[in-house]
């Protein structure tokens, strides 16, 4: 199109500009052209409408008749000659707290509020006029000429200021945008009015609920079964609308995917819906192609979307045809990698990507719009990326004579970018911004002004402006008039036709929307004259107006009414009480408390090496979709703190509208199982009964919930409290508790549960994170608070003198008080008491801290009574000082004690009472809470802490206020306080003679025995970990207590009613590591005793009452049980299945049916079907010709399925005369089949390289995917059915789209080839875990990117599997393990070391079982057995990785081991207590110390010399070997030799430090070296099967055994040499000079040898996970060695063994299963039976009871009995 004619201009336009006809230098248009075009235009002179006045108005000059003849006509006079602002709306602000009543003076004062104002979209209508019920005068401005706080109009500027100082205002304002968007969401229903007026906050939101809104707009269109236009409407133009940072770029391919969905769905292809549909794509593609999308794929979303649009291009309706079009070039512009349009744009100057953003410059430079677009031409052009040259875009195909249609399918084949519509989108940024002067001239001269898609698109953007009231009049009727002079342009072009009834059509919607208003003004009435004029004139001429369902502007209308904000207004205003609220808990949070931010790990056995702040685990809990959140730690870790001082951070960041953080002390909520948050809000007696119901209506709370064991209920706090339900509170919940009082099966009272769930909770809502112990760091740091706090100088009323160094000094120095310091509470109690313990003390338990800290609390706080005034004290409890001070601490505990009794007697245990003297009166409570003026001393002397509650809030109807009831609660200030007062009342060592202990009970004569009112006999202590910890610690101080326990368990024998205090006796005697083998017990009545890792070989156990009792991990090994009662005997296992050639399995959903695969030597596989139930195959198949190598189960345990060697799929119905398929088709071995989850489909991959879908009803092959290259290992069906995974032997993992049968994704190229590999999707298809040799990979399909990667296995892993609740991994491997790991944090939990052949298969058999198989057999491992255990004293640590070496110290007071973990640990010999040595570098290998010197050596990559007198660091050596990994150290002291792969050994004299021998003489690596006695001989072995035996002095070889041995052991006086041959052990005697013994015992190789000090006894460890005594025996003059005995509990190989030098007969060994094991040796007097017991152990879980008697035992039942007797246990 050329200049417009002065005809087409309006009146008052001067036309002093003359016009340009601005063509493309390569193509100028012909004056011939301009001449026709322009005396078209002369026709409109006579039909000018008359110019309106006002503001905005273009003209000033007096209205023309219709009729008027122009003074000028010049030809290409401006229609719009000026660019305008939109019309001023009024806006009337609020007062300070008066309440605003319209959405749009809402939205208005949000955006001045904004910190950078943000005021509404400039592309929106022009908002109606609001009012509010108290408002300030009104001013009038622009609402979208607001853009910066500077242009707003100073009454606004300082209503802002006066805001700024009221920030509860402020939010209030800014919250109500908030709780509009609330209100929407929680409607049902989204009518159009809603829809309207919410979208309005668009502008304004903050980015979580400017999210919050898009998610419920999309939402709706996704649920609503019929296309809504306003959703759709909505939706789009909350997109365009988008600040900022508030979409993501995946939010708009998300709802592009959408929105093309439903055009693809043919419920929707009606020509309404489709034109709906297209806009509102092309809306978005307009917004996408302004901003850097990059995640658009062009295989699934770009070519989708040019196959809808092919097919809309033989639609009927132009404008569908043109819409069409339109989306094509829009599609164009967003590639799936970069920005185009920004980077074409790139290629000329002036014309930045800001020119199409909604946030663009407040005006565009013409001139510079239309150059950049003509360099845009050229360019295109020089770089051929439009098509061919100049103009020859989709337009000129109309030039050149063709007609619409065939231009638009033109437009669609090409499948090339057009420059009309970047010339579009820069017209209708003009138009946005009212530079219509600019656009005039736009439309005039830009490069593509004559293309008919360019006119189509202008007259549409016009029809908008016309109907839009934001605009002056004058601007309207121009737009008008425009139209008219676009019509005449082309009312003679045949081609055109479509064109002219596009304008007709036009007028005719912008008639039909100035009818609809009921009172049109002046200007209104002159448009719709001139649209009648135009339409009267076009009909004269046959152009008639397409049947147009869309609305003619693209933006919904404002809203007629604000409804969703007069329901947010009826709401109580919460903001102030709130604000309140905050203040007082920030005020109540004691800053002067010690807080150390804890470390966490993900589970209770995860590994401690990549801890996570507990913080950060926790903020990551609250920004997810997760619900609950459970907080583990031991006793006293400081979970209260954390959880105090989480709340008091939440507050300090609170926003109002934000989640409301509420901590909730659990013990003292009367019922937390109902309504738990409205009782605490009436507790703080803060909130009114109408205040709580609106926060139960529309706050969102986090609820830190502390104690959950305290509350004494096991219940599901957030089922009970029906949270995030329907009408319900809305809530996240964090749950604190003890790790030690976990049930078994405790995830089911914390998950959230699905209606109908029957405990089946979700899991994937679910999280839990373990405050792990101190480090050194942080007991430093908590040293220096310590010293800082005030309440350390009250307490020595000075600054501390001790330094931090000097606290950490003392701490070292006393034996286990390493681990105790670890905890919080214990640290805070021994830094209080540590100034009061004996220097000379060695050893600290828990128990005695806690001795010493009450003492010197009592002391304390008689100091402090004895010197308050009179005036401090009640006068009755000043007189009554006297009488009790001299007994203070005595009575003081006494009182504490009492009150801990009642407590767990009247009030369940729970450390919470609530007293209220008129409720309470004459109550238990009265005699510790009551007036008594001693009890009142007491109570406030003891460890009490008290705060007031309100009981009930009622209004006084005499005054205006509320009346409180109140009352006091009462708590011990730590729970672990109540439990110690509560052991006290069993054992106090502080011998009370007003105290009736167990002793006192035990030996009184009084009828009847006051024993069987005792609390030890009447109360179960079995679940009170804690108390039993304590009294734990009491059986390791007093003999006499141990004796009274044991004297109990004997009385159970004969006095039945003493049966609960025996199994109390018992269970802590065991916890407390008392051993009792072969101790005669039987008939003893000990039901449920917790008797884990107790300790009973050769026990005599007949008819004892083991009914439920806990024998998980016990040592049972010639134990004789007969006749015992052991029903409901929990022995922590399950029985294996016994299979010869075992090679998978699969599991029913229901975990009722097993499939297994195994195969024979020789011969055929077979198929069994196992009912686990009943652990019995009750099916079984054998028709594979060869092995089967793959099977799997339906989820219903219809149909199973088997592939094998011969290349064959087989499927299998279970039902009776089910039919049976053979399926055939691949070309190799099938190596893995898995079912669809509609278990309608089987797929199979093959070493052929190919995977096949089969059809399981018919057999028929549906699909064959052939991609790989290799052979494929596995294959997997993501739960929805849609996608496979699968993963080949060249290390690619696959994903698939059954739908495309193509890839859709490589998710993995491994270097290494895979010899095995595994997959398993979860759950929820969010994640997907494959092995690759021996690292796990853990994809996140939903965000992509890298895999977690799992390190642990130490052989390549053969199988993985999720957890059916998705929160678990479990691998296995050739490493002969079988791991866990969480899912959401990656973390390695637990591994199972029970198995001695590599684990082939592991699946999960349920949500708490893991099912495992190897060779020859499958066992079942509990996960709750593994996860939970219960508190034990003698819990002792482990090495992380096997244990490679063992040995005593001279003194036999110590041992140390070093592993594989890189750490060296130092153990008491006696109790098993261990810690880590400070040493570095990493350790490989241990040398023996010297009988009189105290100092061991440890390589590495560096030889390191610990001397035990200086043990706070290793001392290294000046000397460094140069590769040396191996060790050993001569007994007299001089010299240590060091050895590794290159054949040579190095004498390092000790003494100074200096290599000064070199041995070489092995022609392969030296494998183990031993030095003799006196240090003056060396034997060597390696690998080149040599024993050579060396000089230290003179470095030469004298002697050569043709052997290769492990270990080399000289005897301690030096006469022999054993050494061993693969299993056979060797003895050389050197005084014979020959072998005096041989023999092959061991299954294979033996590892280490070790002779006992007395030279009589040998030890021998070996790979078959073994150790064997051997004893010296002498037949006249020659020795020769007997195996006596064999120790065969390992799980692992035993890599060490060593004897206690210091004492008879005892001896450690160290093992691949990273047990540390300290073993007795015990012979009858003829010696003639000997026994081997375990004085204790850091041992893997499993049962020991090998030689076990089980005759008629009763209550037992078949798993069980099957479990002992798979264990070797006996039964006649």
């Amino acid at each position: 199109m050329t200049n417009l004619p002065h005809s087409a201009r309006p009146p008052g336009s001067s036309g002093t500009a003359s016009a340009r006809a601005l063509a493309p230098s390569s193509a100028p248009t012909p004056k011939t052209k301009e001449s026709r075009l322009a005396a078209k235009f002369k026709t409109l002179l006579n039909s000018t409408p008359a110019s309106t006045s006002g503001p905005n108005s273009q003209s000033s000059t007096p209205a023309l008749s219709l009729r008027q003849e122009p003074k000028h006509d010049p030809i290409g006079s401006n229609i719009f000659r000026n660019n305008v602002s939109k019309n001023e709306v009024e806006i009337q602000l609020p007062a300070i707290g008066g309440r605003i009543e319209e959405t749009q003076t809402l939205v208005y004062c949000a955006s001045l509020l904004a910190e950078t104002p943000r005021p509404p979209s400039p592309t929106s209508s022009a908002s109606s006029s609001s009012t509010s019920s108290r408002s300030s005068p009104s001013t009038t401005l622009s609402v979208s000429s607001v853009s910066s706080y500077s242009s707003a109009p100073q009454t606004h500027q300082d209503w802002k200021q006066k805001m700024e100082s009221q920030p509860v205002e402020k939010d209030h304002i800014l919250r109500q945008l908030e709780r509009v968007v609330d209100k929407f969401v929680m409607h049902p229903t989204k009518d159009a009015e809603a829809v309207r007026e919410v979208v309005l906050l668009g502008s304004v939101l903050d980015v979580a609920y400017y999210r919050k809104l898009l998610n419920c707009f999309l939402r709706t269109f996704h649920k609503t079964p019929v296309l809504d236009f306003e959703v759709l409407q909505g939706l789009v133009q909350l997109v365009e609308d988008a600040q900022p940072g508030s979409l993501r770029p995946d939010d708009m391919v998300q709802i592009l995917r959408s929105i093309r969905w439903r055009l693809e769905d043919p419920a929707q292809q009606s020509d309404e819906g489709s034109i709906y549909l297209t806009v509102a794509i092309s809306r978005l593609l307009d917004v996408m192609a302004s901003q850097k999308i990059q995640d658009l794929s062009r295989v699934q979303e770009h070519e989708p979307l040019l196959r809808i649009l092919t097919g809309l291009k033989t639609n009927k309706d132009p404008f569908l045809r043109y819409q069409s079009v339109y989306t094509f070039q829009a599609l164009q512009w967003v590639p799936d990698d970069e920005n185009a349009l920004q980077c074409s744009l790139r290629h000329f100057a002036g014309m930045s990507s800001g020119h199409f953003q909604m946030a663009g410059a407040s005006q565009l430079d013409l001139n510079e719009v239309i150059e950049g677009l003509q360099d845009v031409q050229k360019s295109v052009i020089d770089t051929c990326k439009f098509i061919k040259a100049g103009f020859e875009d989709v337009s000129a195909l109309f030039e050149n004579g063709l007609g619409l249609f065939d231009g638009l399918r033109e437009g669609l084949d090409s499948g090339q970018k057009a420059l009309w519509y970047i010339t579009l989108r820069s017209a209708k940024e003009l138009a946005r911004k009212g530079q219509f002067a600019d656009l005039n001239k736009l439309i005039c001269e830009a490069p593509s002004h004559h293309g008919y898609l360019f006119q189509w698109g202008v007259c549409q953007l016009l029809g908008e402006a016309a109907v839009d009231p934001s605009w002056d009049d004058n601007t309207r009727l121009h737009a008008v008039v425009f139209l008219g002079a676009l019509y005449k342009t082309n009312e003679d072009s045949k081609d055109h036709q479509n064109l002219r009834r596009w304008v007709a059509t036009i007028l005719q919607r912008i008639s039909e929307c100035l009818s609809e208003d009921p009172s049109p003004s002046t200007g209104d009435s002159r448009i719709q004259t001139w649209v009648k004029m135009l339409t009267q004139d076009i009909e004269k001429r046959g152009d008639k107006p397409f049947s147009y369902p869309y609305p003619l502007t693209s933006r919904l209308p404002p809203p007629k009414s604000s409804l969703l904000l007069k329901e947010v207004n009826s709401a109580p205003n919460l903001d102030l009480h709130l604000s309140r609220f905050r203040e007082e808990r920030l005020q109540a949070y004691d800053s002067n408390s010690i807080y150390i931010p804890p470390m966490s790990k993900p589970s209770l056995q995860a590994s401690g090496n990549n801890l996570v702040p507990l913080a950060k685990r926790v903020g990551a809990f609250l920004g997810s979709r997760r619900e609950v959140m459970l907080i583990l730690g031991d006793s006293g870790a400081g979970k209260s703190i954390f959880n105090r001082h989480l709340e008091h951070d939440l507050w300090e960041k609170y926003q109002l509208g934000e989640s409301i953080p509420l901590f909730i002390d659990l013990k003292a909520v009367d019922n937390p199982d109902s309504d738990m948050i409205q009782q605490h809000l009436k507790q703080l007696g803060m909130f009114s009964a109408e205040q709580i119901d609106e926060l139960k209506k529309s706050a969102k709370f986090i609820l830190i919930c502390d104690g959950y064991d305290e509350c004494r209920k096991w219940t599901n706090l957030y089922v009970s409290n029906q949270l995030n339900k329907p009408g319900q509170w809305a809530a996240k919940m964090l749950v604190s508790c003890r790790s030690q009082y976990l049930a078994p099966n405790y995830r089911r009272y914390l998950e959230p549960q699905p209606e109908g769930s029957r405990g089946r909770g979700h899991s994937d809502l679910y999280e839990e994170a373990v405050i792990v112990p101190f480090d050194e760091k942080q007991i430093r740091a908590y040293i220096e608070q310590f010293k800082m706090a005030s309440e350390t100088r009250e307490i020595s009323s000075q600054e501390p003198v001790w330094t931090a160094d000097e606290y950490m000094d003392q701490l070292e120095r006393i034996t286990n008080m390493s681990d105790l310091v670890k905890n919080p509470f214990l640290l805070k109690i021994l830094l209080d008491i540590l100034p009061t313990i004996d220097s000379t003390a060695t050893k600290v338990t828990r128990a005695r801290l806690y001795d010493e800290f009450v003492e010197q609390h009592f002391e304390n706080e008689l100091d402090r009574l004895t010197t308050q005034s009179w005036d401090e004290m009640n006068l009755k409890e000043h007189d009554d000082l006297p009488s009790i001070e001299a007994n203070f601490i005595e009575l003081g505990v006494g009182f504490s004690r009492d009150l801990s009794e009642s407590m767990f007697k009247e009030n369940d245990g729970a450390n919470a009472v609530k007293y209220s003297g008129c409720e309470d009166d004459g109550t238990w409570k009265t005699a510790f809470f009551g007036p008594d003026a001693k009890a009142m001393l007491l109570r406030q002397s003891s460890l009490l802490v008290c705060r007031t509650i309100v009981q009930k809030l009622e209004k006084d109807p005499q005054a205006d206020c509320q009346s409180v009831n109140s009352a006091s609660m009462y708590a011990f200030t730590h729970r672990s306080i109540l439990e110690y007062f509560y052991s006290c009342r069993i054992f106090d060592p502080r011998k009370d003679p007003h105290h009736l202990d167990l002793a006192a009970c035990l030996t009184s004569s009084v009828s009847p025995p006051p024993l069987f009112q005792h609390p030890f006999v009447t109360k179960d202590l079995v679940p009170e970990q804690s108390i039993i910890n304590f009294l734990c610690d009491r059986v390791q101080q007093s003999e006499e207590f141990k004796n009274q326990l044991r004297a109990i368990v004997e009385l159970s024998k004969t006095v039945p009613l003493l049966s609960q205090a025996a199994a109390n006796a018992i269970t802590i005697l065991v916890q407390g590591g008392v051993s009792f083998h072969g101790t005669d017990l039987r008939g003893i009545q000990v039901p449920g005793a917790n008797l884990t890792a107790g300790l009973f070989d050769s026990a005599q156990l007949q008819g004892a009452n083991l009914n439920r009792a806990n024998l998980t991990q016990a040592w049972l090994r010639q134990a004789d049980l007969s006749d015992a009662q052991m029903e409901g005997a929990c022995f922590g296992e399950k029985p294996a299945i016994d299979v010869t050639g075992f090679r998978t399995c699969a599991v029913s959903l229901d975990g009722n049916l097993m499939v297994i695969a195994h195969n024979k030597i020789s011969g055929n596989g077979r198929v069994g079907v196992f009912d686990i139930s009943v652990w019995k195959e009750v099916r079984y198949f054998g028709d594979h010709v060869g092995h089967v190598w793959s099977v799997d189960i339906t989820r219903s345990g219809s149909y199973i399925a088997s592939g094998g060697v011969d290349s064959t799929v087989r499927i299998r119905s279970l039902e009776e005369g089910g039919a049976s398929l053979n399926l055939k088709g691949h070309s190799g071995s099938v190596n893995d089949v898995s079912f669809s989850p509609n278990e309608r489909q089987l797929a199979s991959a093959s070493s052929d390289t190919t995977v096949r879908i089969w059809d399981v009803e018919t057999g028929d092959a549906l699909l064959v995917l052939e991609q790989h290259k290799e052979a494929v290992l596995c294959v997997a069906w993501s739960p929805i059915g849609k996608i496979i995974a699968t993963a080949s032997s060249d290390g690619e993992v696959r994903l698939w789209n059954l739908k495309t049968r193509l890839t859709e994704r490589v998710l993995d190229t491994n270097a290494e080839p895979l010899k095995d590999a595994g997959l398993s999707f979860s759950p929820n298809g969010h994640r997907l875990v494959s092995s690759a040799n021996k690292e796990l990979r853990l994809w996140d399909l939903r965000r992509g990117g890298d895999a977690v990667i799992l390190k642990g296995h130490t052989e390549e892993i053969n199988s993985v599997a999720f957890s059916r609740d998705g929160q678990r991994i479990a691998s296995a491997g050739q490493d002969r393990s079988v791991r866990l790991w969480t899912m959401e944090a990656g973390a390695f939990v637990n591994s199972w070391t029970g198995h001695a052949e590599w684990v082939k298969c592991v699946v999960f058999l349920n949500d708490r079982e893991v099912v495992s198989g190897t060779e020859k057999a499958i066992k079942i491992w509990e996960l709750g057995k593994e996860e939970y255990m219960a508190g034990h004293s003698l819990e002792l640590p482990m090495h992380d990785d096997e244990v490679t070496s063992v040995f005593y110290s001279p003194d036999g007071h110590d041992i140390f081991s070093c592993g594989r973990d890189n750490a060296v640990r130092q153990w008491s010999a006696e109790t098993g207590y261990s810690r880590p040595l400070k040493i570095q570098p990493a350790t490989q290998d241990l040398a023996d110390y010297t009988t009189d010197s105290f100092q061991f050596f440890i390589s590495g990559t560096d030889l390191i010399r610990y001397d035990l007198h200086d043990a706070k660091a290793a001392q290294m050596m000046d000397h460094l070997t140069e590769s040396g990994n191996r060790v050993a150290y001569s007994k007299c002291g001089q010299w240590v030799a060091t050895w590794d792969s290159d054949q040579l050994i190095r004498l390092i004299n000790v003494h100074t430090g200096a290599k000064e021998r070199v041995l070489s003489g092995h022609s392969d690596v030296v494998t183990v070296a031993a030095f003799s006695p006196n240090g003056r001989q060396l034997v060597t072995s390696g690998f080149d099967r040599a024993i050579l035996v060396w000089d230290t002095e003179t470095a030469e070889c004298t002697a050569v055994w043709d052997y290769e041995s492990h270990d080399i052991a000289y005897s301690p006086c030096g006469a022999y040499l054993a050494m061993a041959d693969w299993a056979t052990l060797h003895i050389w005697d050197f005084g014979a000079l020959e072998f005096v013994h041989s023999s092959c015992l061991h299954e294979f190789a033996i590892e280490s040898i070790a002779w006992s000090p007395c030279g009589e006894w040998i030890a021998t460890a070996g790979i078959d996970c073994s150790v064997r005594l051997w004893k010296k025996q002498m037949e006249g003059f020659n020795p020769s060695w007997t195996c006596k005995t064999m120790i065969r509990e390992f799980l692992g190989e035993v890599t060490s063994v060593a004897w206690n030098q210091a004492a008879r007969l005892e001896f450690v060994t160290g093992s691949k299963d990273r047990s540390i094991c300290v073993w007795r040796v015990v012979e009858n007097e003829t010696g003639t039976e000997v026994e081997v017991n375990m004085v204790w152990g850091s041992f893997p879980s499993r049962l020991n009871c090998t030689g076990a008697r089980i005759n008629d035992v009763s209550g037992l039942g078949t798993m069980e009995k099957t479990l002992l007797l798979q264990k070797q246990a006996i039964e006649k």
